[in-house]
């Protein structure tokens, strides 16, 4: 299946997502309040933290080494089996730590009953092999199961959570968000692969999975981290601004997380044919895509954040607004990072560069949590995050540079951010027309859009985008 193909259906999952997001979380945020917010994002966030030990770097790798199998359905069901083995193993023993911990800290006990709930989730995630999708490409399938499985969670919550305590209600159709993936990729798995426990060689994935676990654990030291040391340093209120400001920039950037997540595997493929070229042709057209559309939305996020606070979470979250705009920027930043990692240097198996980086990211970002946190609160972890984020960036761009890995596009780059300073007159002219939240979001939105299609088809002449437009034509 080809790249187009396979964004196509990523973006059918990305709109589902944006659909479903606007749809659930403002509503969420309505009836639950920021403090029972702030708490969901504690809980969540911790039993994320678990999960991470749980599946270490198996996601990466088996995305990586489905990828190298081509269409051999038995080398791919033994590295399946292989990896599932571990998966199972690496589970079983996090929720033994889990549980012991919901009993030992007093502050997760506190929501043992949220905690819990997350126990099913914690359980299901080796079975969710999203990896294993991505490997073979099958983006179809996650495309539509998924969209399926939003519109029955979007339902249940509408239909189930109508008071402020319904917090367990609304944690538990969260979970089983996760247990129902599972069991239908699972059964789903059947057509690819057969589950085997003869000739297994666990060893020979080990060494790969404890590499990249070790660089996924090292990132969450100042991504899933933040969250957690902001809930035992502050108040539930302060988790709830962040965790709100965090929300909204994950849902801005799920076009860029599902771009990736088609990349990685065609350009793992790529390498393993000996595509040099065809490689550093899709490296040009990833930044090409982040810097066309990152700073035209980097800017009306900034910009715009008062207005978008208020339609999204309503009243009782002004203290989201400014931790919002600062991780904004991180668009551009953590896009061309993973750009770089995921896309360069896991697929050229330069794991060590990763795990030289990481720990670097890992002591900058603990130490600014210790220094800023307790005292900013909100505010503070979203500068750890965008501060740590922009180590990531500087030191893996050195190092890819230097080794002439790839070469950054500083023209597009130059020629998209000095076209995109208008967009600053227009959204901040259009906070001042004292219009609601809503109408002022709409109209910046429509002549934002009206520039950028003048920008980039008649002065920049993008021909990534005329081609799409051109391709789109001839179908029709």
């Amino acid at each position: 299946m080809g790249v187009v193909k396979n964004f196509t259906y990523n973006s059918i999952l990305t709109v589902s997502s944006y659909i479903v997001s606007l749809l659930v979380f403002p509503y969420i945020s309505r009836i639950l309040g920021v403090e029972n917010i702030g708490i969901v994002g504690f809980v969540d966030n911790t039993i994320n933290y678990f999960v991470i030990f749980a599946t270490l770097g198996i996601s990466t790798v088996g995305i990586r080494s489905i990828a190298a199998c081509g269409n051999d359905k038995e080398k791919r069901s033994q590295v399946f089996s292989e990896l599932m083995i571990w998966a199972i193993i690496f589970t079983l023993i996090v929720c033994l730590v889990y549980i012991i911990g919901i009993f030992a800290v007093p502050k997760l006990y506190e929501h043992k009953e949220l905690y819990y709930i997350g126990l099913a989730k914690l359980l299901f995630t080796p079975f969710l092999i999203e990896w294993f999708y991505n490997g073979i490409e099958n983006f179809k399938f996650i495309a539509i199961r998924s969209v399926i499985v939003k519109i029955i969670y979007a339902v249940t919550v509408i239909v189930f959570v109508k008071s402020v305590d319904d917090v367990a209600i609304y944690f538990l159709l969260t979970s089983l968000v996760i247990v129902i993936n599972s069991l239908i990729n699972i059964y789903y798995s059947k057509n690819f692969i057969s589950f085997s426990l003869t000739n297994i060689k666990l060893k020979h994935y080990l060494k790969q999975i404890l590499s990249l676990g070790m660089f996924q654990i090292l990132i969450s030291m100042y991504t899933t981290f933040n969250v957690i040391y902001l809930g035992f340093v502050s108040n539930n209120t302060e988790v709830g601004y962040y965790y709100t400001a965090l929300k909204l920039y994950i849902i801005i950037t799920v076009f860029f997380t599902a771009f990736n997540s088609v990349m990685l595997p065609r350009m793992s493929a790529l390498l393993a044919d000996d595509k040099k070229e065809a490689f550093n042709l899709m490296i040009n057209k990833s930044f090409n895509a982040l810097l066309t559309l990152s700073m035209p939305i980097i800017i009306g996020g900034i910009v715009l954040a008062p207005q978008i606070i208020g339609i999204i979470s309503g009243q009782g979250y002004e203290g989201a607004i400014i931790p919002m705009q600062i991780l904004m920027p991180l668009i551009l930043v953590a896009g061309v990072s993973q750009i770089n990692g995921i896309q360069v240097l896991i697929p050229m198996h330069k794991d060590k560069v990763l795990l030289i980086i990481t720990p670097i990211v890992a002591c900058v970002g603990l130490s600014l949590n210790f220094l800023l946190v307790a005292k900013y609160a909100a505010l503070g972890t979203a500068i750890v995050m965008f501060l740590s984020e922009f180590t990531a960036l500087v030191i893996g761009l050195i190092y890819s540079i230097r080794k002439k890995l790839f070469i950054f596009p500083v023209k597009i780059f130059r020629i998209n951010f000095l076209y995109s300073i208008p967009y600053v007159l227009i959204c901040w002219g259009t906070t001042q027309m004292n219009l609601t939240s809503i109408y002022t979001v709409i109209i910046a939105f429509i002549i934002c859009f009206v520039y950028f299609v003048f920008v980039q088809f008649q002065c920049i002449k993008n021909e990534m985008l005329i081609n799409i437009l051109k391709s789109t034509f001839k179908r029709q």
